[in-house]
């Protein structure tokens, strides 16, 4: 109301849930924007609501006809912040962009002053205003092209506007650069627009971008995206969707993703939102008209409340054991069957008897819900019955014949139903044996021949325990011709001598000899008093003698065999530790049990003197090399004494190390696993670690 004026308008007020006031604008009569027209500058305003209101009003703003912009009134995004604060939006840049910073070049343009609410006070960006208000920047493409420019730019003081740009690259183009409002706290990115509305613009090689801010306006530069022109731009330009799945699969995704009906907090308001989007909206909750108490359902999963004995989301059956839908009666049936829609008692797939409790004939595996199993026995490979076992579905399967439906040959057979077996030396096969189709045997990596009988060259000694079948021979190097020794089968026995040693474990090994006695019992059996103070908390070790170091290439492919027993005190616990441990040439092998003795009880152990049972102690498996290197010069063979903390004695019983000589033994046999190399003329010894007569 003027002086000599009044004009009326209306506004409503919708539900306003952010954290910043919302505006509204007066509309006439008509529903469109109101103008007024004002003769002086006093005007007054009453402000008249319908009704029962309540509503605060901050402030009532008049805006010229021509400047007038729906930017004034349409509400844009800030940031998203997560618990309390603003996170930093990310934008899509494609690996094939070019980027230019806008204050490269542009010194003089530098902003000291940046706008309200930016995410990082340290972001470099230019301003562009006032009489300063043209910026040029230059750039190269990586080859001639078709290309579209994006500009990252900060517009958080006034409604959309144009910049005027200016390409320069051989050819002349006149463009426009729209920036909308623009309050986010990452900034915004637009697109270049030719005067026609074309995006592309086509470019050689260098190119000069001048863009031109309208008079009374400020926007802040980032930089300039240059892509090729088939890039997704919607992607480029859009904020990326602040990713939260790593929270959410660690939050909600316990007991595969079930979130309860009563949940809160971030897992239910996640879901909401991604089902919502899913979905394109809320779903309509269509609880059924007969099964459900009200067509109203729960705001979150959508359960209908339903009538007695119904189930279902929207209350559409009767659960199991009723029927009649929607009255949902109990079915008059046993407890393991069901019933149909009629009443009439159904039991589970293939089960029988007046109680639905048996497997019919050829099943097995009675479930009192999901019934029985088919045997699915073979006719071919079963024993003349085609009945299973009741419990397990194994069928009684024909000699040589295997699996629960007896469908195929055991290892070391083909010819399926007839399963024969297969001419294969075991020695030299993998697990498999033979081709069930062919009877073609399946050698080890270091064995060939028709039955796989047969050592490769460089190889000797094929055994059925060695994974790869024949050994390697090793020969210090010198030659890689070899056969088995033709020594016997020897064995060193020697109770005097032996000390009690504490290690140190690690990555570096140390083993150190005690002042304490090794109290021998007899030719067999050793013992030792753990209560003295140097072993408190030591893993402690039984130290060989002399007579079984120095020179054990005969020992490969031997045992040390020992038994050992302890007993512990009240109190302390399990000790860790290597076994076993062989020294020699500045390597230690270490042998760790899969079984470890228990107190107060003898326990046994034979350890094969070969590469697979042993580690280094970086973890890593011993090789073929590096145990040949150990005994051509043995320096310690230690076994443990200790395996509890506060151990009071110890024993070592029957122990020995199995070696070769040349010495006859009808009973004893060929110590084939020993090497012995075809040597060149100057060297000598099973494994030509010597040097022969007239050579050094």
């Amino acid at each position: 109301r003027t002086q000599t004026e009044r004009e009326r308008g209306t506004t409503t007020f919708y539900p306003c849930d952010y954290t910043i006031v919302c505006r509204h604008v007066v509309l006439d009569s008509l529903g469109r924007v109101a103008h007024f027209n004002f003769d002086s500058n006093f005007v007054s305003l009453v402000l008249k609501g319908m009704g029962d209101m309540n509503v605060a009003i901050e402030s009532v703003v008049a805006v010229p006809e021509e400047a007038w912009n729906l930017d004034y009134i349409k509400p844009k995004p800030v940031c998203v912040r997560k618990d309390g604060k603003c996170v930093q939006a990310t934008f899509h840049t494609p690996a094939e962009a070019k980027k230019i910073e806008f204050e490269e070049g542009n010194d003089e343009q530098f902003a000291k002053e940046l706008p309200a609410h930016i995410y990082s006070n340290t972001t470099g960006l230019i301003i562009l205003r006032g009489d300063d208000n043209v910026a040029d920047v230059t750039g190269k493409v990586p080859s001639p092209g078709v290309y579209q420019f994006v500009i990252h730019y900060y517009q958080p003081n006034y409604p959309e506007f144009e910049m005027d740009i200016i390409l320069q690259n051989g050819q002349f183009y006149e463009a426009k650069l729209p920036l909308t409002h623009c309050p986010a706290t990452s900034g915004c990115r637009a697109l270049v627009q030719q005067t026609d509305g074309n995006t592309e613009f086509q470019l050689t090689e260098n190119f000069v971008l001048t863009l031109k801010a309208p008079a009374g306006k400020t926007v802040w530069l980032d930089h300039v995206l240059v892509l090729p022109r088939d890039t997704n731009m919607e992607r480029v330009t859009q904020e990326e969707p602040l990713d939260q799945t790593a929270e959410f699969i660690s939050q909600c995704g316990k007991d595969s993703f079930y979130i309860d009906e009563h949940t809160s907090g971030f897992c239910r308001d996640a879901v909401f939102s991604l089902t919502s989007a899913y979905n394109n909206g809320a779903l309509p909750c269509q609880c059924d008209f007969d099964g459900s108490l009200s067509f109203e359902c729960e705001q979150f999963g959508g359960q209908c409340p339903c009538k007695p004995n119904v189930i279902g989301r929207r209350c559409e059956a009767c659960q199991t054991g009723y029927f009649g839908f929607p009255d949902c009666k109990s079915c008059n049936c046993p407890s393991t069957a069901i019933c149909t829609y009629t009443g009439e008692c159904v039991c589970p797939p293939r089960v029988t008897g007046e109680l639905c409790d048996q497997c019919e004939e050829y099943t097995y595996g009675y479930d009192p819900i999901i019934g029985c199993e088919a045997c699915n026995c073979n006719p071919l490979g079963v024993e003349g019955n085609l009945q299973c076992d009741t419990l397990t579905g194994s069928c009684p399967c024909k000699p040589n014949v295997v699996g629960r439906t007896c469908d195929r040959c055991h290892s070391g057979h083909w010819q399926f139903p007839y399963c024969q077996t297969c001419d294969c030396d075991l020695r030299g096969t993998t697990q498999e044996i033979c081709d069930q189709d062919s009877a073609e045997c399946f050698c080890k990596v270091n064995v060939y021949g028709q039955a796989c009988d047969l050592c490769k060259d460089g190889t000797f000694n094929i055994q059925e325990k060695n994974e790869e079948g024949c050994t390697r021979c090793f020969c210090f190097g010198k030659t890689t011709l070899c056969i088995g020794s033709s020594l016997y089968k020897d064995k060193i026995v020697e109770a005097e001598g032996w000390k009690l040693s504490v290690a140190t474990l690690g990555k570096v090994i140390t083993l150190e000899d005690t002042n304490v006695n090794v109290e021998m019992i007899s030719s067999e059996n050793l013992g030792a008093d753990l209560t003295n103070e140097v072993f408190r908390n030591r893993t402690v070790y039984f130290s060989a003698p002399s007579a079984y170091l120095g020179k054990r290439l005969t020992s490969y492919g031997g045992a040390l065999n020992y038994s050992i027993f302890y007993t512990p005190g009240p109190f302390g616990r399990a000790m860790e530790g290597p076994d076993v441990i062989i020294h020699g040439a500045d390597i230690y092998l270490l042998y760790y049990s899969l079984e470890q003795p228990a107190a107060t009880e003898t326990y046994a152990a034979t350890l094969d003197i070969v590469e697979s049972n042993f580690l280094l102690p970086s973890g890593l498996q011993t090789t073929r090399e590096q145990i040949m290197q150990v005994l051509e010069r043995v320096q310690g063979i230690y076994i443990r004494a200790t395996y509890w903390e506060d151990s009071v004695t110890t024993r070592l019983m029957r122990f020995s190390l199995d070696s070769a000589s040349d010495q006859y033994n009808p009973e004893s046999g060929f110590a084939l696993a020993v090497e012995k190399c075809s040597c060149p003329p100057a060297y000598q010894g099973l494994s030509c670690e010597e040097c022969a007569d007239g050579y050094y």
